[in-house]
């Protein structure tokens, strides 16, 4: 991924600049967990709970190990009583 460009577009509101910034990075073979768990951010903070935690459990058959994938998973799925 581009250093420092990302986040400061998700940081900023500006989701639609954030992916597009996201498809630059895996189409530059950026890890697909750390992609995926990006747009999990991004899709939580529009409000798109479901399609966040469909991108968190993506990240996490990517790489199991990566914990904030867990913690937002389950923090969404506990607000949906799952």
């Amino acid at each position: 991924m581009r250093r420092g460009v990302y986040p400061i577009r998700y940081l900023s509101g500006e989701f639609d600049a954030a992916r597009r910034e996201l498809t630059i990075a895996e189409r530059l073979g950026a890890p697909a967990w750390r992609v995926a768990f990006n747009r999990g951010l991004i899709d939580e903070a529009q409000g798109r709970g479901d399609q966040a935690m469909d991108y968190y459990r993506k990240a996490l058959e990517e790489n199991p190990e990566y914990e904030p994938a867990r913690f937002r998973l389950r923090g969404l799925e506990s607000e949906r009583g799952l």
